[in-house]
This record gives structure tokens, C-alpha cells and sequence, in this order.
């Protein structure tokens, strides 16, 4: 590749353009609003040599800040240049900035003509800091939490405090060429593979990294700035998740198109892909007027504990930490947050749009609550099991709570015994033990929402006035508000359309056979499919599993020809009059209804009617979870999460993430004092931010550091096990060897001692039989015989006195010759300068006859002349 002199003034890769336009626009596009930025270093105040220095942090700064915005989805980001407008006349330097893609050719003093960036910074540092600044360019993608463009504002506020000066603007996206969005983009990324501004990286990234080895490690070495590692001009990062699959393919295909690009925030595919689904919560886009105001509609009722459910606004409990209750309408709601200035002038506009899409029951543009009818919130966020009939704790996820709510609250100490007081007063005065039991079980079951099976008995408490059988249903309005209980009266069959899916109890006051045509009593009794009439509409069909309670002066006395049907749907209680009746029995059970519920609980009975309720087959499992007509949370989840973009759904993720995930685990078996370096970057690490240019650069330090510190624990424990293999080779046993220390300088265990003086005595035993073996062995060699009679025989000649110079010379040469040949023989055999040879040779020349006097000192030098006989 050609070398650079200058940055470029476009992207002219159509590669890279086309990739973008196919794969990054779907990203984006109806989801968030872009705005560019460029931070410009303030060369005025650092000068010019440490601006281009610290490049490399300014934009990890200006990165850390945007990473901290609340709407921040992602962004580019490139280390560009800036041109300063020329100094006219006297005046002082104008500190307006010109964009670099407009910066004309320079003169031919000015231009770059260094075979390197830093010999060309070296020898024109004026005119660049004249002409070319660093600076930082942005393009960033900003969710919008209620439709409508992100303000520009806050992320200004935020890249000024990195003390740089700063210039924003917001542009518009739309799909194409023409997209200004795009072209934007374009100019962050058209200098990734430029080598001139590659070079001025990573001259910046080396003195960073440089910096930050001598304030921990001391003094950098060449071969230790050799392995720092670099980055690339351009980058991406990813801040919100939820933006990881589509994000992660186009840069994908960006790097196909040749995009010198580097990534980060990007985590694994299996941790991210569920990201939205866990929080369940979804971006908004870009909307029209009319949405964004509903959004921000959302948003308040959010903030002030509010919440939809059916149409109607529903509010927290003020002591509970799950449960919503119904507060009001929603046209009451609507119209009281039309006197806030800031929904006024939009409200009072589209107040009635606004009404009939929030009040339909089926509205879920503003995520409505998921009712758990199993649940009733007591104190201390503990709720009451209805199926299991038990206090359990933390009965909804933390991250449900908002979402899904318990059917009621109500106040009560779990940790306490129930006290009824009326409810037990009602029910003793006028039934048996038995029919108390056999009522607690059918009280508790008009709390099973939508569980009633076909023609399961309903209670029909008959008595005469102040008997207080209508009190008992005090404890379940207390539970269930009363616009979820239906009730008939003369009017029929229309009320019938009261029961509809957010009927919890029906309800008959003062029934008499004539409250009803005899069907409608054998239908509305025996529960399953029916149909009611609906005033100027087509009658509706539905199936009825509401439970069901009546009350009557009079036993309920029906033709006689469906009194034997009715009897086997009904089950009478009768109850007698209190001669002097309590006037606030039926409010305090209403408002103590949990002290009758967990007191019926133990009370209830268990005979098989209770057991045939719950033996039900699974046909009658599955036909009661069905709600015909309703759509189920997962379905609802899976329409709010739907992607029309297939590579939306499909993307590969790109396996990334977290430079300093595992360094803790590769380090965990060093000990921290080992090395104070290694303590101090760990230091270090700890007061940074994950992902930032200062954590990234210590983590490689880090790394490298314990690579070393590996090496140097690997070498020394070779050497200690060496060292033990040579003492367990010189008799010390296993066990012992294992004691010795790892420190050379230490003493040796007095075991490994006593081991080695026992060795060394049995070796030097070994040795001397061995010696005195080879002696023996030496002595009977034929060739060594011979040669020690040769030796003796120019002894004898060079002894005597009848030899002339001339044959004395030759004689005493040849046995020169014969002692070298003994010598090698002795070396070569191992028994040269051994006593036990000496000794040897000495008997074997006296039982020769050789050797008369004295000893013979030497295995290899003829004997001496008096020793030898006068043969």
C-alpha cells in the first residue's frame, strides 16, 4: 500500500459505502436519531507535541463520557484532523475551526514529505499546529424513550467536559444515497486505512502505553514497548445490547467490504440475544405526534406509580411492594393530566383519539399489568398462595415487579394467629363443626378465578334478615373490587353481559326463583358454554367458569320437575337470626379479609368433593388454562418483539468481549506479594473502567507481566524438581527429598543429610571393590605380563655396565615406550593412581621374583635397580 502524506479528504471506498447502505441503515432507521459530533483538542492551552501524545486518551475520554449517556445505542468513532483558519495581519489566532474534509492542498513547504508521520511532526510542528489539529469525529445513534429526536443538549454537555471544544449537529435519516446520515458516516470513516493518521495512533497508543509502564513498572525496556500492542483510527462501540445482533452483522459485512474497524462492548451471542426479552422492555422509535405523545403519557404514569390494565388506570398500593388497585377511568386520568403544561396543548387536541385507544380493554400500546389471581400481597412483600393455601416469599421476579401485580393487597402479619371475630361469629351461631368445614372450603373457592368446573356445587346461604349471611361476602369484596363481581338482577338477561373476562365472582343478592328464567338457573349453576344478550348488538356466546355465591330469605323452591336438577347445582347453608345484629361486622370484614381467608384455610374441609375438584383429568386441566379470545403474556411478547428484518433475527454475533475477563482466574494461583509490580497493576486495574484505553494497556501489562512472572515460576520449579531428581540418584529417599527446600540458600533437612552420608559411605565401599577387583583383574591380563617382563628386561640392560652410549640410548627410548604403553593400559582400565593397584603390582613382581626390598611406587615406571635380582 502506498504510503499516506496527508488524511484523506473522503471515503472512497464504493465497497464499504455499499455494505453500509444494505446493512447499517435497517440498524438504525425508524429507531433512532443520529447526531455527529467533533471534539477538537485545545492545542492552545497542551501545545502541540503533547496534544497529538495524549490523542489516543482525549478520545478514550470523549468515549467514556458517551458510554455514560442514558440514550447512547452506539456510535463511530474516528481520531481525525482540524484545520485552524489562518492568522490575517497582527491579529491573535482566530479559534474558529474548519472541517478537515475541506482543507486545500497545502503548499509545497507544507507538505508531508517525511518517510514517517513522526520525522515529518518532528521537522514541520509549526505548520501543523497551524493547520492540523487532532481532534475526535462522532456519529452516534440515540434511542429515543418516547418517539420523538433525542436533543442534542446533553451530549454536548457531557464531550465539554473532557475539555475539549466541541460541535454538534442533529441530521435527519432517511434510506439511499441521499441519506445526509450516511454521508456523515462516511466522513468518520475515511481515514481507516490511512497510513499517515494509523502511524500518529499509534505513535499516540505507544506513549500512552509507554507512560503508564514507567508509573507502575519503572523504566520501559524496547523489547517491552514492542509488545503494546496498537488500535485502529476507527472504532465502534455498542452501549445498549438490545442493538447487538443487527449491529454486529453490518460491521460484520463492513469488514468484508475491507473496513479497517475496531469493536468494543460487544458481548457473546448467547448473553446478549435475550437482552430484550429479559428487561422486557423495547425501544421506542421515531413516531408521529400522536404516538410520541402517548409514549410520553407511558412514561408519567410510570413515574407516578400508574399502571393500564383493561382500559382503566390502575394505581401502587401505597404499603405494597408488588400489588396495583383500580384507581379510576381513564378519561378521568386523560383529562387530569391535560392541566400539566407539558401534555396541555397536545392533549387538548387529540384528548379523544388519545381516550379511545387508552380505554379499550384490549389496549396494549402502553404495556398494561398481567394479573396473577393466585397471589393476595400481604406485609413485608409476602403474598398468599391460593392453589398451595400458604404464605410464600419473593412470589415475583424483580424483574416482573411494575408488570405483573397480585390479584389484591391487604394488610395483615403473616407471623400471627387469624382472628375472624364476625366471620367465626356468623358461622357458629347458625352451622355445625361440619357445615362449618364444608362452607370454608366453598368460601375459599370464590377466590379460584376461572377455575369453576362443570356443575361443581354452588353455595346458596338461605336465612332470614339479620342471620348475617350477606356479611360473608364482605371478605371477598374486600379482595375483589366490586366492578369485577357480577351480579343479576330483575332486569335478567342483560345483565348477563356483566360476565366477561374480568369477572373474578358472581354475585346474587336475595335470589328467589324468579330472579331468573329456570334455564338461565341451570346454565349460570352448572357453569361452561352459554350466551347472553347484548343490548343493540349480536348476543355473545362465552364460557362461563366464574365461581358463584347466593343468598335467599327462603330456601330456593323451583317446579318440581327441575327442583331435583337445581338441587344437585346447589348446596344450602341455612343461618339464623342474631337477636341483636353488629352494624360494623360487614366493614370490618371488608376490610380484614385475609383474616378470614387464612382462618377458613384451617378450617376447610378435606372431604372428597375437595379431592374429586383437584383429581381433574388433564382434558379438564388444559380446557381450564384456555381463555378463548385472549391472547397469553408469551404471545403478546413475541407480537411486542416481532423484527420485520429478517437479518434482524438471523445475525451472527461477533464473539467478543471483555479484554480483563479471565485475567483474575489466570492469576489466582500467583501469590500477590510475589511481585509488588504485579500488585500494583492489579491496583491499578481496579480504579479503572472496564473497557477504557488505560484498562486495556494495563491489562496487557498485566498479561505480559504474569507471562513472565509464569516463565520465571516454570524455570524455578524445574530447577527444584532437577535438584530433587539428583538427590533422590544419590540414595535420598522419596519422601525425604520432598523436604528439601525451594530456596537454594537454605540449609539442608539433616533427613536429606543422613541420606546422603549413608549413600556416600556405600558408594565409597562399592568403589573400593571395585578398585581392588580391577587390580586383581589387571594383573592376570597375558598382554600386561609381557609387557612388565620387557620393562624389567631394559631395566636390567640399562643397569649393567657392558652397553655402549649408542645402544644405552636406544634401550632406554624403548622403555620409555613400554611405561607410556603401561600408563594407557592403567587410564584406559580405570586403575591409574590407585592404591590397590600398587599394591598389586608390588606382589605380583615379588611372587615374580622381581621385587626384592622395597615397594614398587608407580604402576607404570620400571623398578627400581636395587629392588630388581641379578638374573
Amino acid at each position: 500500500m502506498q504510503r499516506a502524506r496527508f488524511p484523506a479528504r473522503q471515503l472512497n471506498s464504493r465497497t464499504i459505502k455499499s455494505a453500509a447502505l444494505g446493512y447499517l441503515i435497517p440498524v438504525f432507521l425508524r429507531k433512532c436519531s443520529i447526531l455527529c459530533a467533533k471534539c477538537v483538542y485545545k492545542v492552545q492551552e497542551e501545545g502541540f507535541e503533547k496534544a497529538w501524545n495524549n490523542v489516543c486518551r482525549t478520545r478514550d475520554a470523549c468515549d467514556s463520557a458517551l458510554k455514560g449517556m442514558k440514550n447512547v445505542a452506539f456510535f463511530f468513532s474516528a481520531i481525525a484532523t482540524q484545520r485552524l483558519k489562518k492568522q490575517r495581519g497582527n491579529k491573535k489566532p482566530i479559534e474558529d475551526h474548519e472541517d478537515s474534509d475541506d482543507i486545500e492542498e497545502c503548499d509545497e513547504d507544507s507538505q508531508l514529505a517525511g518517510s514517517s508521520s513522526q520525522d515529518w511532526l518532528a521537522n514541520h510542528a509549526s505548520i501543523v499546529n497551524e493547520k492540523m489539529c487532532p481532534s475526535v469525529s462522532y456519529w452516534i445513534a440515540l434511542t429515543t424513550p418516547n418517539g420523538a429526536p433525542t436533543s442534542p443538549l446533553a451530549i454536548h454537555r457531557a464531550l465539554l467536559e473532557c475539555r475539549v471544544d466541541v460541535f454538534t449537529n442533529q441530521v435527519t435519516c432517511r434510506e439511499g444515497k441521499e441519506s445526509l446520515a450516511m454521508k456523515e458516516l462516511f466522513k468518520v470513516l475515511k481515514d481507516h486505512n490511512n497510513t499517515f493518521m494509523a502511524e500518529l495512533v499509534e505513535s499516540s497508543y505507544r506513549h500512552c502505553f509507554e507512560h503508564e509502564f514507567e508509573t507502575i513498572l519503572g523504566e520501559a525496556q524496547s523489547q517491552d514497548l514492542e509488545e503494546c500492542g496498537a488500535e485502529n483510527v476507527v472504532r465502534v462501540c455498542l452501549v445498549d445490547h438490545s442493538f447487538q445482533s443487527s449491529l454486529s452483522l453490518a460491521v460484520e459485512k463492513l469488514q468484508e467490504a475491507r473496513l479497517v474497524i475496531d469493536q468494543f462492548g460487544f458481548r457473546g451471542h448467547d448473553s446478549s440475544s435475550q437482552v430484550a426479552r429479559e428487561t422486557g422492555i423495547e425501544q421506542a422509535r421515531l413516531s408521529d405526534k400522536l404516538t410520541v405523545l402517548i409514549n410520553d403519557i407511558g412514561i408519567a404514569m410510570k413515574k407516578l406509580g400508574y399502571a393500564l390494565y383493561g382500559g382503566k388506570v390502575y394505581k401502587k398500593c401505597e404499603r405494597a411492594k408488588y400489588s396495583y388497585w383500580y384507581k379510576c377511568e381513564m378519561e378521568a386520568f386523560v383529562n387530569g393530566l391535560a392541566a400539566n403544561e407539558t401534555f396541555k396543548d397536545r392533549l387538548l387536541k387529540d384528548m379523544r383519539k388519545v381516550g379511545e385507544i387508552l380505554s379499550n380493554p384490549h389496549c396494549e400500546v402502553i404495556r398494561p399489568l398481567c394479573v396473577d389471581y393466585n397471589l393476595i400481597e400481604v406485609n413485608d412483600g409476602q403474598c398468599w398462595s391460593i392453589m398451595d393455601r400458604r404464605f410464600v416469599d419473593n412470589a415475583i421476579a424483580d424483574k416482573d415487579i411494575g408488570h405483573i401485580t397480585p390479584r389484591a393487597f391487604s394488610p395483615y402479619d403473616p407471623t400471627k394467629e387469624p382472628d375472624p371475630k364476625y366471620f367465626k361469629e356468623i358461622l357458629e351461631n347458625s352451622l355445625s363443626a361440619v357445615e362449618v368445614q364444608l362452607f370454608c372450603e366453598d368460601f375459599l373457592k370464590l377466590l379460584n378465578h376461572n377455575k369453576k368446573r362443570h356443575k361443581d356445587k354452588v353455595p346458596c346461604l338461605v336465612g332470614a334478615a339479620n342471620s348475617g349471611k350477606t356479611s360473608l361476602f364482605q371478605p371477598i369484596l374486600g379482595l375483589v373490587h366490586h366492578h369485577n363481581v357480577a351480579t343479576i338482577t330483575k332486569q335478567r338477561v342483560f345483565n348477563k353481559a356483566m360476565i366477561n373476562r374480568f369477572t373474578e365472582v358472581i354475585f346474587i343478592d336475595e335470589a328467589c326463583p324468579s330472579t331468573l328464567d329456570i334455564d338461565d338457573w341451570k346454565i349460570l349453576t352448572q357453569g361452561g358454554y352459554t350466551a347472553c344478550d347484548v343490548k343493540y348488538k349480536t348476543a355473545k356466546s362465552f364460557i362461563n367458569r366464574c365461581p358463584m355465591l347466593l343468598t335467599a330469605q327462603k330456601k330456593l323452591e323451583f317446579p318440581p320437575e327441575d327442583q331435583p336438577a337445581m338441587d344437585r347445582r346447589l348446596r344450602s347453608y341455612t343461618f339464623k337470626s342474631f337477636p341483636k345484629p353488629r352494624k360494623r361486622a360487614a366493614e370490618w370484614l371488608r376490610r380484614h379479609p385475609m383474616e378470614c381467608v387464612v382462618w377458613a384455610s384451617k378450617q376447610a374441609s378435606t372431604s372428597s368433593d375437595r379431592d374429586e375438584s383437584s383429581d381433574s383429568s388433564d382434558e379438564e386441566d388444559i380446557e381450564s388454562q384456555v381463555d378463548d379470545g385472549i391472547l397469553k403474556e408469551e404471545e403478546k411478547d413475541a407480537l411486542r418483539t416481532l423484527g420485520l428484518v429478517d437479518d434482524e433475527c438471523d445475525a451472527e454475533t461477533v464473539q467478543a468481549g471483555d479484554e480483563m475477563a479471565s485475567l483474575d482466574e489466570d492469576g489466582s494461583s500467583y501469590d500477590s506479594d510475589a511481585d509488588q509490580g504485579i500488585r500494583n497493576l492489579r491496583h491499578a486495574l481496579e480504579q479503572t473502567c472496564t473497557g477504557s484505553l488505560r484498562h486495556r494497556q494495563l491489562s496487557h501489562l498485566l498479561e505480559v507481566q504474569l507471562e513472565k512472572l509464569e516463565r520465571v515460576r516454570q524455570a524455578q520449579e524445574n530447577s527444584y524438581k532437577q535438584r530433587q531428581q539428583a538427590l533422590m540418584s544419590r540414595g535420598v529417599t522419596r519422601e525425604h527429598a520432598a523436604l528439601l527446600p525451594r530456596d537454594p540458600s537454605e540449609p539442608m533437612p539433616s533427613q536429606i543429610a543422613n541420606d546422603l552420608e549413608v549413600h556416600r559411605r556405600e558408594a565409597l565401599r562399592d568403589e573400593i571393590k571395585r578398585k581392588m577387583q580391577r587390580a586383581v583383574e589387571a594383573f592376570e591380563n597375558p598382554w600386561l605380563v609381557r609387557t612388565e617382563k620387557e620393562l624389567q628386561e631394559c631395566t636390567v640392560k640399562l643397569n649393567g655396565s657392558k652397553i655402549d652410549h649408542e645402544n644405552r640410548a636406544s634401550v632406554q627410548a624403548y622403555r620409555e615406550v613400554l611405561q607410556d604403553k603401561l600408563k594407557n593400559f592403567h587410564r584406559n582400565l580405570g586403575t591409574l593412581n590407585c592404591e590397590f593397584a600398587l599394591d598389586g603390582r608390588r606382589r605380583w613382581c615379588v611372587s615374580q621374583g622381581l621385587l626384592k626390598k622395597r615397594p614398587e611406587a608407580s604402576r607404570h615406571r620400571p623398578f627400581p635397580k636395587t629392588t630388581y635380582s641379578s638374573q
